[in-house]
């Protein structure tokens, strides 16, 4: 889920001109456009496994040592 998910999040945030990607658990993951943190509609909100899959499938084992 989590790679699939983000390749979609992430090629919807290019097209709306968005700089950055926020994730909160519990929370849909935020978009910033413009200067603007907006909540990305599309997505429903995940709860924090989902958040932490998400994430976790964005880091390499190098920064998993680091950070977790």
């Amino acid at each position: 889920m989590e790679n699939n998910f983000f390749q979609n999040l992430a090629a919807a945030a290019v097209k709306m001109g968005s700089s950055d990607i926020h994730f909160m658990a519990d929370s849909q993951p935020l978009l910033r456009t413009h200067g603007r943190l907006e909540p990305y509609m599309l997505s429903p909100a995940l709860n924090s496994d989902k958040t932490m899959e998400v994430i976790l499938g964005l880091m390499n084992q190098s920064q998993k040592e680091v950070y977790l």
